[in-house]
């Protein structure tokens, strides 16, 4: 989860780059257009006109037409290329989140069976502990179960972030509530 606090940052100046490039773009085809009419124009006044051609500096413009032409193509190549980053990004941090969150429904309802003693298998799945980790509401259960997925959880999520090289102190307060004396 801490990967999106390294990555964020990075993902916005990307995008922030983006929407320059896109500006830039826009700016040259705008003087694309233009020196693509001043080009136009010239070519209908030298069809009427041959003898003043020479009047017309018509290579220069279609110079600077082509260097216009290379710097577009360019910017619409390091626009993909940062597109592709982006999407790339957004991809690996999807399936890194759904991975990790995976790994702790999986570890929760281990927990959950483990403190229960595997009493509630049939009634409890990975369905029920991914509702509970959502905030969906669990009207099916009782207090004392609701109780213990939780206190599954909070083991899991110190088990996961131990796995994931955090240091993070573990306070329980009243872990055996609904406990009774063989389970304590």
């Amino acid at each position: 989860l801490d990967i999106m606090k390294d990555i964020e940052p990075e993902t916005n100046k990307i995008e922030g780059l983006i929407g320059s490039i896109d500006k830039e773009i826009s700016l040259i085809e705008e003087q694309l257009l233009i020196k693509k009419n001043i080009i136009s124009r010239i070519d209908e006044e030298i069809l009427r006109n041959p003898a003043s051609s020479a009047d017309f500096n018509h290579v220069s413009l279609m110079k600077q037409k082509e260097n216009y032409e290379t710097r577009l193509e360019k910017l619409r190549t390091n626009q993909k290329s940062f597109q592709f980053i982006i999407d790339l990004l957004d991809e690996i941090i999807s399936e890194r989140e759904q991975e990790l969150f995976g790994a702790l429904i999986t570890k929760t309802l281990n927990k959950f069976n483990f403190l229960t003693n595997n009493q509630h298998v049939t009634k409890i799945d990975e369905s029920i502990i991914q509702k509970m980790i959502t905030g969906a509401t669990l009207d099916e259960l009782g207090p004392t179960i609701i109780y213990e997925l939780h206190a599954a959880l909070k083991l899991s999520l110190t088990d996961f972030m131990m796995d994931q090289s955090y240091s993070l102190p573990l306070i329980i307060d009243e872990p055996f509530q609904f406990m009774d004396d063989e389970r304590e």
